[in-house]
């Protein structure tokens, strides 16, 4: 059954970087034995409370209660959480160029002896490692004294300042034992006072290493000034232990050339999410307690979904952007990714506020509430809550997808009403003959297709291109590439010379059928337009830093150090991955230049897509309405639905990882954009753990490999999120869903693999 032209990969998904000329720097041929297996640990619930201080899964409440206790000081909690990265941040992929058995083979050393990969990798089953940190805010001595070394542990503070002895940049380790003089005066605790937190590399650090993931070689790699959010978390008592490892330049394969790659705690084989993996794997992990993402595409919620944290994308303009490696200038937000509902309500009410340095902040100002947003993290019941479970964000396409909707079925709602939950559910009447959803009896049901196909030829008067419109266009028309394509497949509707006008007012009213193809899942899809925003964001962004040599797109990445030692000091230096769709070796691309991978290259754009920004606000906005309408009439408090329906494929970028392919509008990573696109808030809670995951052998991308590949299926316990998504500004009433579902679930699981060390309290 061909459903018109919906298959598809996504460049952001599959790291389909440009092709490089030449060879990658090495390959590991030989993978690890066991890879896609179960781990060897398996998921524990964790220990009961026992009145005692302890490390794994300690909450902002319970670090704050063993300070006061007097059990623990803030030098020797910061000194646990160092030990616990020593132990378990270290290199988790095999890179085995020479064949010796030792592995990662570096192929280059930075200057303070860290070392560099940038061939392609192999993932290690049970590796024991997740290498979420990429530098850590020590100096020198601290540095050595607390055991880390070059070359596999995280870097140092800076590569370009290795003396590092400014007494105006403190180190962890010198503001925890501020802090706790500050204590030993006062005897009180600023919200966050001694909690340890590692921000996304794309957020600016004033004393840290700050390059987006990247080999980009600065004059200082140290931005002038913080970024508005890192100075609020300073300012509320936070500790910056280090900067997460990332996506370079927020895209791709979960890998940074600098830091390298990153893996998921619960299956060091398997993808652990998108651009923000390292800062939930570090609070996964229990390497931190909460880290700080950033997504435009789903890279706060996936990683956390992927990872079993709690993670919260607020209303677009609640939290300021102010310093960041700009990815997109219209949805990208950043967001906490904590173990509990209270840790991140704890951290956005110190990160969130009105910023003049972002004028978005200023839409907050009369929508927000004065109080804190903890006190709404706090519940223990979802009586008196009415939820809308969306079942067009959960269709058992294919025999990967069944898994997850099993335990959204038999956990999640079964949970829900134990809370006192009122529910209903969208029922597609398309996906239900298609066989790809089931009608619970149990439940009442909600239409949201035809509210659908009522609203949408009222909110994009424009969508009825005609089918000779070309795709994808982005200058044309105020329709979505991809409602544009399935258009395109059904002509008769729309042929050429068709008064698109007269059928727009005859669709929105009923006269003209309404294609049942386009559906809720097909509005999560992105807008339009290029819009060169990369290279606006990073030029703009690079300008205001003011390092002499670094000083537009066209500066990064280029290894004018000459740190590879091969006597270029002109060309692109990135890691290389594999492409999904065919195998190859590429290599990482750089944004806003064109081509992206390799030299020479030119600014890409000379002018910013004003049809491509106008697209985005339009999908906004009918998003936006489309949700309010489901809610306003059905008296909701939320959407509910899993994060994603395919389990974690074998670890992304590597010679193993096959990706599902989107079908349908069905993404293989998640529904991203559906909120993205809105800028509304969303929270994901850890819900449960699959356990049988199909892995793809075949790649390709066709009808029959979207819903039929060749694939192994395995029994692997991997975890799962579900979302509560709601009107704008609504984030104490989501904060009291979350905290009441997650009440009734119970405590988190902790990864395996990565419990508590000898001597750790």
């Amino acid at each position: 059954m061909t459903l018109f032209g919906s298959v598809s990969t996504s460049a952001a998904d599959e790291n389909d970087e440009s092709p490089f000329v030449g060879n990658p720097p090495g390959w590991d041929k030989k993978p690890s034995a066991g890879i896609g297996l179960a781990p060897t640990g398996k998921p524990k619930q964790p220990g009961k409370k026992d009145g005692k201080f302890h490390l794994v899964e300690a909450t902002i409440a319970d670090i704050h209660g063993a300070l006061q206790r007097h059990e623990i000081t803030c030098d020797r909690l910061i000194r646990l959480y160092f030990k616990r990265i020593k132990a378990y941040s270290g290199q988790c992929v095999k890179y085995d160029v020479n064949g010796d058995g030792v592995s990662p083979d570096y192929d280059f050393f930075m200057p303070s002896g860290k070392g560099v990969y940038l061939g392609v990798v192999s993932p290690i089953p049970n590796a024991g490692q997740v290498n979420a940190l990429q530098s850590l805010n020590l100096r020198p001595a601290h540095y050595t004294a607390l055991g880390f070394a070059p070359p596999n542990d995280p870097g140092p503070r800076s590569e370009t300042d290795l003396v590092d002895d400014d007494p105006n940049m403190p180190d962890a380790l010198e503001v925890a034992a501020q802090l706790d003089q500050e204590m030993r005066g006062s005897n009180s605790l600023r919200p966050l006072h001694c909690i340890p937190i590692v921000i996304k590399d794309q957020m600016s650090t004033f004393d840290l290493r700050t390059t987006d993931g990247s080999l980009t070689e600065f004059l200082d790699d140290r931005p002038p000034v913080d970024g508005t959010l890192v100075a609020k978390l300073r300012a509320a008592g936070a500790i910056i232990i280090g900067k997460a490892n990332m996506d370079e330049y927020a895209s791709g394969t979960h890998r940074s050339s600098y830091g390298g790659q990153i893996c998921n705690p619960y299956a060091t084989d398997r993808n652990g999410g998108s651009s923000s993996t390292g800062s939930a794997a570090s609070a996964a992990a229990n390497l931190a307690v909460c880290g700080i993402a950033e997504e435009s595409l789903g890279s706060v919620r996936e990683p956390a979904a992927k990872q079993h944290v709690v993670a919260i994308t607020a209303t677009r303009g609640l939290v300021s952007r102010s310093g960041t490696w700009g990815a997109n200038l219209i949805r990208e937000r950043f967001g906490p990714e904590c173990r509990t509902v209270e840790d991140v309500a704890k951290v956005l009410d110190v990160i969130r506020g009105y910023d003049p340095e972002d004028p978005i902040t200023a839409t907050q100002v009369g929508f927000t509430p004065s109080g804190s947003l903890a006190l709404s993290a706090r519940s223990h019941t979802l009586a008196g809550k009415r939820l809308g479970i969306i079942r067009e964000f959960m269709p058992k396409i294919t025999v990967n997808d069944a898994d997850t909707i099993r335990v959204f079925n038999e956990q999640v709602i079964p949970t829900l009403r134990a809370a006192g939950a009122e529910l209903v559910e969208s029922i597609n009447p398309r996906d239900i003959a298609n066989g790809w959803a089931v009608d619970d009896p149990t439940i009442p049901n909600m239409n949201i297709q035809d509210v659908v196909a009522e609203m949408i030829p009222t909110l994009w008067p424009s969508f009825a291109n005609a089918s000779t419109v070309p795709s994808p266009s982005t200058t044309t028309g105020l329709l979505p590439n991809t409602l544009r394509e399935v258009f395109s497949a059904v002509p008769s509707l729309f042929p050429v010379g068709t008064d698109v006008i007269q059928k727009s007012v005859e669709m929105s009213v009923g006269i003209t059928p309404f294609p049942d193809t386009i559906n809720l899942r097909k509005l999560e899809n992105g807008a339009a337009g290029t819009m060169n925003q990369g290279r606006y964001a990073l030029d703009k962004m690079l300008l205001l830093r003011g390092d002499p040599r670094v000083t537009n797109v066209l500066d990064l990445s280029i290894d004018f150090d000459d740190l590879d030692h091969d006597g270029d000091t002109t060309e692109h230096i990135s890691f290389f991955s594999i492409n999904a769709n065919n195998g190859s070796p590429v290599q990482k691309t750089r944004p806003g230049v064109t081509p992206g991978a390799g030299v020479p290259a030119t600014a890409a754009g000379l002018t910013l897509d004003t049809q491509g920004e106008a697209n985005h606000l339009f999908i906004m906005q009918a998003i936006r309405e489309i949700v309010a309408r489901i809610m306003a009439d059905n008296n909701l408090d939320a959407l509910v639905y899993p994060y994603e329906t395919i389990p974690p494929p074998i670890l992304t970028g590597t010679t193993d990882s096959i990706p599902w392919l989107n079908y349908d509008g069905r993404p293989a990573r998640g529904y991203n954009a559906f909120t993205d696109a809105s800028g509304l808030p969303d929270i994901g809670v850890p819900a449960g753990f699959t356990t049988v995951v199909y892995d793809r052998t075949t790649r390709g991308s066709s009808e029959a490999l979207a819903l039929d590949p060749p694939s192994i299926r395995r029994e692997v316990p991997l975890p799962f999120n579900v979302q509560f998504l709601g009107r704008p500004w609504s984030e104490p009433l989501l904060l009291e869903i979350a905290s009441g579902y997650e009440f009734a679930r119970g405590a988190r699981i902790p990864p395996a693999d990565f419990g508590a060390l000898p001597g750790e309290p």
